[in-house]
């Protein structure tokens, strides 16, 4: 959360950062934006209900930045009446392989030891890995719990996102942030980037269809969040 020290705020800016998609690197220009006059509170990462989350962190009425890991609809526990959406979607079979490689080389990760005894394609295909490979994305852009209603996603993000992000165009999208919120992000640079990674070229023919084959949803929205930039940059 970013906070403004002086005065409350009558707007906010909702960061929905799913997964793997940039979004630390993305983190870490948000707090250059906001470097001045701005208390930070780090994003939320945790396993705690949303409701509950929002309920500790006490006052929010000089809330100018929420970010974190969850899903759409926070906007209904903040006492601003105007709010915007932003995120970054990232090609859905990329996403799915480096969520892997992500959780199997960071030995603070709570499934870090179940990946090292797992292989990409034991991953992608068992049903007790389905909620970091099915789909992710279409589902907390749905914003109700542990649903896939590609159509509202849609709706969601047409309806109340100033941006949606496409991670393999991220220049691209940071400019169009910068225009979109009088933001002046620049000096990029990347963090949380595991080297170690394969591309996907790499990655066996059959796994890649797996995870095709259960990203469907995903792979639409992705077309979609796509177009919507291409759109937005030629205006």
């Amino acid at each position: 959360m970013i906070f403004n020290k002086e005065k409350e705020t009558n707007s906010v800016i909702i960061f929905l950062h799913i997964p793997k998609t940039a979004g630390s690197t993305f983190n870490s220009l948000i707090e250059k934006q906001y470097e001045n006059n701005y208390t930070m509170i780090s994003p939320k990462y945790g396993e705690e209900k949303v409701a509950d989350y929002f309920n500790a962190i006490g006052p929010k009425e000089k809330l100018e930045v929420v970010r974190g890991h969850f899903p759409f609809g926070v906007h209904k526990y903040l006492p601003q009446k105007n709010f915007t959406y932003i995120t970054f979607l990232r090609d859905p079979i990329e996403r799915v392989i480096s969520a892997y490689y992500y959780m199997k080389s960071n030995p603070i990760h709570p499934y870090y030891y179940k990946m090292n005894q797992t292989s990409l394609y034991e991953f992608v295909s068992e049903k007790a890995f389905h909620w970091a490979v099915y789909n992710r994305q279409t589902c907390l852009l749905n914003g109700h719990g542990w649903n896939y209603d590609l159509d509202v996603a849609k709706e969601n993000i047409t309806k109340y996102f100033s941006v949606v992000g496409i991670t393999e165009r991220f220049n691209e999208s940071i400019k169009l942030l910068n225009d979109s919120l009088g933001w002046n992000i620049c000096n990029i640079s990347k963090v949380n980037v595991n080297p170690n990674k394969p591309k996907k070229s790499e990655i066996a023919n059959e796994v890649r269809e797996v995870i095709k084959e259960k990203n469907q949803k995903d792979i639409e929205l992705y077309q979609l969040a796509t177009h919507l930039l291409d759109r937005k940059l030629k205006n």
